[in-house]
């Protein structure tokens, strides 16, 4: 199965902060502390977590966290692939359920 989002990060500009507690999972908010593109960081994950929903139905027990090379991952689940990407105002996400 494969689920998409996309979003306009203009919708989390105003209470930024707020959204990232209710949004990001605790190691989420570890990455997204140090991050100098907290917004896109932010809106990229919640495109993240609405496509893995779309995809597979789950709403939480993992974590979309970023690599040493920048690229995003699913933790706490397996089989699950994620492709993030951001342009100006909008932040798009691909979740891929990998069928083995």
């Amino acid at each position: 199965m494969i689920g998409c989002d996309i979003v306009d990060m203009r919708r989390f500009s105003a209470r930024q902060e707020r959204w990232a507690r209710r949004v990001l999972t605790p190691k989420e908010l570890e990455e997204y502390s140090v991050r100098s593109n907290k917004l896109e960081y932010l809106a990229g994950r919640w495109a993240a977590k609405e496509a893995i929903y779309k995809a597979s139905g789950l709403v939480s027990g993992f974590d979309v966290l970023t690599r040493d090379t920048g690229q995003p991952y699913v933790s706490g689940v397996k089989g699950i692939s994620v492709s993030i990407s951001h342009e100006k105002t909008h932040a798009l996400a691909v979740a891929l359920i990998n069928s083995t």
